[in-house]
């Protein structure tokens, strides 16, 4: 199962309101293949913990949509996504998401 942080993941579900349901379906897809291919394109995210687990990110593309960076951890089966962005620079994305963990 997979769950969305609501603060975290609110700028870019509400920006996109009108195509919300596509990015999850794309973000549940990339999430669920890196899991199938043993994290290939997975970094960690942190080194902060989100409620205590280790976040890893990747990029999403969604159609004509901006690419989205997507940090989320994992709890056996289910997925928490913590926080998405269409910042896809490293740097500034990893700015952002201590931020968001603080």
């Amino acid at each position: 199962m997979i769950t969305y942080d609501e603060r975290g993941c609110r700028k870019v579900l509400h920006t996109y309101a009108h195509r919300a349901d596509e990015i999850k379906t794309e973000v549940e897809h990339t999430i669920r293949a890196q899991i199938v291919h043993d994290f290939s394109r997975t970094k960690t995210a942190s080194h902060i913990p989100y409620h205590g687990m280790k976040l890893f990110e990747c990029r999403v593309n969604v159609g004509k949509l901006p690419a989205i960076r997507v940090a989320f951890a994992l709890s056996g089966d289910d997925v928490d996504v913590a926080f998405m962005t269409t910042n896809i620079q490293k740097s500034d994305f990893s700015r952002q998401l201590d931020a968001f963990l603080k």
